[in-house]
Order: structure tokens, then sequence, then C-alpha cells
């Protein structure tokens, strides 16, 4: 009898399709920061429960300090997190644990990490071109942030009258009898445009969005003349890209290159009398060798008929079996996984960390072999 209940357990488990698990996961990169007499740290660690995944820092600079470095970029060093949504992830700079961030699927965060006990700041260098000449007695020239202090202020435009002190590039002007004139010694009046932002949204059909609106007064100023010279910073970004599980794209072409797929972590397995498995010395599954002896003679009494009937039991789930599975696998099933096998491949996985992803989801690794 015991066959019997065997092979229907068999059936049972071979009949059972899950829907194949999504490998999203959510993407950290940043920089990190630390005092300059301090050593320099190694790496990057991000721990969510039992299980951790690590990036190298790359020194960036030490010339200032804090010195800096950044972590998370590189096709062999991003940090990929597969979690679940809300879940709480510490982040630790060697063995300092620095900051929390909480897991969103296939979430981009740019998280920078601070060891170093003086203040982190970003001074803008602005390198501008010479002033335009003069046009409806205004001129302008472009500035451009050298250290990428702010992303949204990466550029700017400076408008100013003509004349005005600040004027560095536009000469000096000429009276009809040939004399210099001079240009007044008074500060110019500046206005400066100020964009308010809203927060991004969820991510939608692979877009992020918000609202951008100027919360200044400089165009009205200016028209006054109440102001000489105003400093315009062009509209923020209001959208940007993202992935959602249900988006399938050519990560291969976007260009910051930052969407890779995870190395696939796998916990440490540790060999014993209880986890299911024929390892060790041992004779049978958690038994015999260095484990308790295995129960012998199971099957004695059993009267030969039961043999009989037990085999052909057998062979006739693994005849139901093939014939469910075509091959090996049902049509739904085999579908399903290859979309998975196909989602993959498409971020730049390879057969191998895709299989692993789906087997640590809880998938039998002969099912997922079978799929090519």
């Amino acid at each position: 009898m015991k066959l019997i209940y065997l092979a229907i357990g068999l059936l049972l488990l071979s009949l059972v399709a899950a829907a194949p698990p999504e490998l999203e996961n959510h993407q950290f990169y940043g920089k990190v920061y630390w005092d300059k007499t301090a050593t320099v740290p190694k790496e990057v660690v991000a721990k969510l429960g039992s299980t951790t995944w690590k990036s190298k820092v790359d020194v960036v600079q030490c010339t200032t300090n804090p010195c800096n470095g950044k972590y998370g970029y590189g096709k062999d060093n991003f940090i990929f997190i597969q979690g679940k949504k809300g879940d709480s992830i510490d982040f630790y700079v060697d063995a300092k644990k620095v900051k929390s961030a909480t897991y969103v699927e296939w979430g981009t965060t740019e998280l920078d990490l601070s060891v170093a006990t003086v203040p982190v700041k970003c001074d803008a260098k602005w390198k501008c071109a010479g002033w335009s000449t003069c046009s409806n007695k205004k001129q302008n020239r472009t500035c451009t942030d050298e250290n990428s202090c702010d992303k949204d202020k990466l550029k700017k435009t400076e408008e100013q009258s003509c004349g005005t002190q600040s004027n560095t590039g536009g000469g000096t002007g000429g009276t009809k009898s040939g004399k210099k004139s001079t240009t007044t010694s008074a500060s110019p009046k500046v206005c400066v445009y100020r964009w308010d932002c809203s927060d991004w949204s969820g991510c939608f059909n692979g877009d992020q969005t918000r609202s951008c609106v100027r919360g200044d007064d400089c165009d009205a100023q200016e028209k006054a003349k109440k102001v000489t010279s105003v400093i315009k910073y062009p509209k923020p970004a209001v959208s940007k890209f993202c992935v959602t599980k249900s988006q399938v794209k050519d990560y291969t072409k976007v260009e910051d290159k930052k969407f890779f797929p995870p190395e696939t972590q796998k916990p440490a397995v540790t060999e014993s009398c209880s986890d299911g498995k024929k390892n060790q010395n041992e004779e049978g599954v958690d038994c015999g060798g260095v484990c308790k002896e295995c129960e012998k003679g199971f099957l004695t009494g059993i009267s030969p008929m039961y043999y009989y009937i037990g085999g052909g039991v057998l062979l006739l789930v693994l005849i139901v079996v093939v014939l469910l599975l075509r091959g090996g696998l049902s049509s739904d099933v085999k579908s399903e996984l290859k979309s998975v096998f196909a989602k993959g491949r498409s971020r730049g996985m390879s057969d191998s960390q895709i299989r692993a992803g789906l087997i640590k989801k809880g998938w039998d690794e002969k099912t997922v072999s079978k799929v090519k």
C-alpha cells in the first residue's frame, strides 16, 4: 500500500502548476563619504533578513575632506535586492550600519552613504561661456556646474541688462563724441528662477512623472525693471524611465546601462541529518552513516500481490505524467516558464542565473532544467 500512496503522491505533485515567480528586484547605487584620515572603506553591504548583497567601493577622490567614492556601478558591482514590497533593507559601509531603505518592486534608488565626521556638502563650480552681444538691451551667457551638485540645476542661463557692472564679456560702449562711456557702480539686482516640483509618481507603463511649476516672479520684476539680472534654470525633468514587472524592454538600449540582472545570492548550505537530503556518508535520506540507523524491512509482511499492484499503478502514473507533460512539462507551465526565461534574457541574465532564481523561489530543479 505504501507504494500506491507514493505513486499517488507523485502524480499529485506532477500536476501542481503554480504560476512562475517574477524575478523583480530593487537596484541601489550611490556615493560613499569618509574622513580623509580614516581607512578607505572596502564595500557596501545591504542586508535583508539573513541575505546579504555586497558592492565594492571605488574611490573617486580623496584630495579634499571628506573623501568620496561610489558603489553599485559596473555590471559586476551592482546591488540588485530581491525581496517583498515594504521590506526594510539595512545598508552598511563595511561593518557600520548607516541607513535603511524600503524595498520597492523594480525600484531604482540612488542612496548616498556617509561615515564621515565632517559635513558632506557640494559646492557648485560654474563654468560660464562669454556674454553674448547686446540685443534689445540685454545679453546672456550659459553656465554649467562642473561638480554636478544638483541634477535639476546642472545648467543655467544668466541674463542681464547691457552695461551693468556684472558684465564681464560685453566690453565698453561709445558715444557719438567718441568719449568712453562709464558704467554704474551699483550692484545689479538679481532674480533667480525657482522651480517647485512634486514628488515622483509610481511607475506606470515604464514612466514616472511629476509636476514642476515656477515659484518666482522674475519675469514680472524684469518687465517692471526692478531687477537688472536674471538667472534662469531650465525646467527640471517631469518624467523618467522606470521598470515595472509587467513591462518587458530591451534593457541593453538603456542609456545609463543601470538595469542589469542581479547575481542570485545562494544561502550557505550546511549538511545535516535533518536536511531531507542524502549527503555526508548517509546510506539513505538522513539515515545511516553518521546519522541514525536506517529503518529496514518496511515492506516485510506485504503480500506479493501488492508488489504487482503497486508496480502497475506506478507504471500507469508514469504514462499519465508523460502524456500530461508532453515531453516533460504541460503546455501552460512550459509557456509561462519560457516567458520568464525570455524576460530574464532581455535583462542580460544567463540561463543559469534565471534557473537559480526560479529554484530559490521554490521551483523543482529538474522541472526548471527542462526549459531551454
